[in-house]
């Protein structure tokens, strides 16, 4: 029973980051494709950004390319994808809260985002901190 709750976990874990890597990589495309998907520049006035460019290439490489990655190292069993799985969950969350605190709104996804980046960290905390009671 709890090699299986283990086994679930992983597979949740990663389905959270392919997920996330991938919306997270197309999402930066379209910010770039399109400057903004329609959004209105006048979003970016209080940020460092004068187009969608950098937020998109952000968004894309370094929050889509850790959560892909991240999946990749608990898909070949690597030692290292905890450690991952951590970045790319702390990554995440401090994408959002600078997206909200630059933006000054937030949306219904943003929260759903959340909800994935906290759910993989507590994920990734049970796995690392309590192995032996779940096998």
């Amino acid at each position: 029973m709890s090699q299986k709750l283990i086994l679930v976990l992983k597979v949740v874990i990663v389905l959270i980051e392919l997920y996330v890597g991938f919306t997270a990589v197309m999402g930066g495309y379209k910010l770039i494709s399109t400057n903004g998907m329609g959004m209105p520049l006048t979003l970016l006035a209080h940020s460092p950004f004068t187009s969608f460019f950098w937020p998109g290439i952000i968004l894309a490489v370094i929050v889509g390319g850790t959560q892909l990655i991240a999946a990749l190292f608990w898909i070949a069993k690597g030692k290292v994808a905890p450690e991952l799985a951590t970045i790319a969950g702390f990554g995440l969350l401090i994408w959002l809260f600078t997206e909200v605190y630059l933006i000054g709104e937030a949306h219904f996804l943003q929260a759903v985002y959340f909800t994935l980046g906290i759910l993989s960290l507590v994920i990734t905390f049970c796995l690392v901190r309590f192995p032996k009671k779940l096998s």
